[in-house]
Protein backbone atom coordinates (compact mmCIF):
# COMPACT_ATOMS: atom_id res chain seq x y z
CA UNK A 1 0.00 0.00 0.00
CA UNK A 2 1.35 3.42 -1.01
CA UNK A 3 -0.73 5.53 1.38
CA UNK A 4 0.46 6.44 5.18
CA UNK A 5 -1.10 4.70 7.97
CA UNK A 6 -4.88 4.78 7.54
CA UNK A 7 -8.05 3.52 8.67
CA UNK A 8 -9.97 1.01 6.95
CA UNK A 9 -8.79 -1.47 3.32
CA UNK A 10 -5.80 0.05 1.28
CA UNK A 11 -6.92 2.05 -1.93
CA UNK A 12 -6.30 -0.09 -5.27
CA UNK A 13 -3.19 0.80 -6.52
CA UNK A 14 -2.08 2.93 -8.93
CA UNK A 15 -0.40 0.85 -11.25
CA UNK A 16 -2.98 -2.03 -11.38
CA UNK A 17 -5.18 -2.68 -14.30
CA UNK A 18 -5.43 -2.41 -17.96
CA UNK A 19 -2.53 -1.12 -19.38
CA UNK A 20 -0.67 -1.26 -22.75
CA UNK A 21 2.35 -2.90 -24.03
CA UNK A 22 5.88 -1.06 -24.35
CA UNK A 23 5.02 -0.32 -27.85
CA UNK A 24 1.35 0.25 -27.21
CA UNK A 25 0.13 -2.87 -29.29
CA UNK A 26 -1.56 -5.21 -26.77
CA UNK A 27 -2.83 -4.59 -23.92
CA UNK A 28 -2.13 -7.01 -20.11
CA UNK A 29 -4.15 -6.63 -16.86
CA UNK A 30 -1.51 -6.19 -14.56
CA UNK A 31 -1.72 -6.22 -10.66
CA UNK A 32 0.72 -3.20 -8.95
CA UNK A 33 4.20 -5.77 -9.10
CA UNK A 34 3.64 -7.14 -12.70
CA UNK A 35 6.51 -5.41 -15.25
CA UNK A 36 4.97 -4.01 -18.10
CA UNK A 37 4.75 -6.07 -20.40
CA UNK A 38 6.72 -6.81 -24.29
CA UNK A 39 4.38 -8.45 -26.67
CA UNK A 40 6.78 -9.87 -29.38
CA UNK A 41 5.53 -7.29 -32.10
CA UNK A 42 7.37 -5.05 -34.00
CA UNK A 43 8.05 -2.12 -32.24
CA UNK A 44 7.41 0.24 -34.86
CA UNK A 45 7.71 3.58 -33.22
CA UNK A 46 9.50 6.49 -35.49
CA UNK A 47 12.85 6.71 -34.42
CA UNK A 48 14.61 10.18 -34.27
CA UNK A 49 16.36 9.34 -37.29
CA UNK A 50 12.82 9.70 -38.87
CA UNK A 51 12.56 5.54 -39.42
CA UNK A 52 10.59 2.78 -37.57
CA UNK A 53 12.10 1.35 -35.31
CA UNK A 54 12.66 -2.73 -36.51
CA UNK A 55 13.27 -4.09 -32.96
CA UNK A 56 11.04 -6.32 -31.50
CA UNK A 57 8.56 -4.73 -28.36
CA UNK A 58 11.06 -3.21 -25.98
CA UNK A 59 11.30 -0.93 -22.96
CA UNK A 60 13.29 2.69 -22.68
CA UNK A 61 13.78 4.73 -25.90
CA UNK A 62 13.88 3.90 -29.37
CA UNK A 63 17.11 6.02 -29.56
CA UNK A 64 18.79 3.10 -27.54
CA UNK A 65 18.37 0.73 -29.90
CA UNK A 66 20.80 1.55 -33.68
CA UNK A 67 19.04 2.08 -36.48
CA UNK A 68 19.90 -0.52 -39.04
CA UNK A 69 18.25 0.81 -42.52
CA UNK A 70 20.20 0.98 -45.31
CA UNK A 71 20.32 4.24 -46.23
CA UNK A 72 23.58 5.18 -47.98
CA UNK A 73 26.84 3.06 -49.90
CA UNK A 74 30.57 3.81 -49.46
CA UNK A 75 32.87 3.01 -51.84
CA UNK A 76 36.44 1.39 -50.35
CA UNK A 77 39.75 4.00 -50.98
CA UNK A 78 40.65 2.09 -54.76
CA UNK A 79 37.02 2.10 -55.44
CA UNK A 80 36.74 -1.97 -56.10
CA UNK A 81 34.28 -2.46 -53.51
CA UNK A 82 31.30 -0.49 -52.55
CA UNK A 83 29.56 -1.62 -49.09
CA UNK A 84 25.82 0.04 -48.00
CA UNK A 85 25.54 1.28 -44.74
CA UNK A 86 22.84 1.44 -41.88
CA UNK A 87 21.70 4.48 -40.85
CA UNK A 88 23.27 4.94 -37.81
CA UNK A 89 26.88 4.54 -38.97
Amino acid sequence: CESTCHKGPCPPCPGEGRTGCHCGKALATLTCSDPTPTCGATCDRQMPCGHRCAERCHAGECSDVPCMVMTGKVWCACRSLERSLPCHQ
